[in-house]
């Protein structure tokens, strides 16, 4: 956050956490114990992932708005981590393709997305169509940062593991 400008923003909305509320399995919701710790030498800070979202929408928008479009209501999918044969680490290619209300119904209620009896469990769930109006870009930086879905997070780990693998 730092390397981008972007800490002072979000440290300006974190809140102190000098302990923890811990439970034991069996407990009750009024049986939970109180930690706090005052022998760490420095106080853990936290933050609302929402309130963190938009600290950065925010950022990105006001210091990098000439530069990084953000748009809503697409799924993005890694087909190349551009390491080619020789490992040179070139840009990612993403597919990214337009999403609709099947979409955003996911996005709110994601039990909605239920597979139904007759679909293969392997295959993943396809709420955003790649074959209408999809579009392929490169980067070289990619973050992720796609909330529950991890579409782009999961694929970055199977690559690391194959990687990994590999050497």
């Amino acid at each position: 956050l730092r390397a981008f400008g972007a800490w002072e923003d979000v440290r300006a909305h974190c809140h102190p956490a000098p302990g923890r509320m811990d439970w034991a399995p069996d407990a009750g919701p009024d049986e939970g114990v109180e930690r706090i710790f005052t022998d760490r030498p420095c106080v853990t800070e936290v933050i609302a992932r929402e309130k963190l979202v938009g600290c950065l929408h925010e950022h990105v928008l006001e210091e990098y708005g000439d530069r990084i479009e953000v748009n809503y209501g697409f799924e993005v999918t890694p087909t190349d981590f551009g390491g080619g044969d020789e490992g040179s680490g070139g840009p990612v290619k993403l597919l990214v393709s337009k999403c609709g209300a099947a979409a955003e119904v996911a996005r709110i209620d994601p039990l909605h997305m239920l597979k139904a009896e007759d679909e293969d469990e392997d295959e993943p769930d396809v709420i955003c169509d790649a074959e209408r109006g999809s579009f392929e870009l490169s980067a070289n930086v990619l973050v992720a940062a796609d909330g529950t879905a991890r579409t782009v997070a999961s694929a970055m780990e199977a690559h690391d593991r194959e990687e990994r693998r590999s050497m």
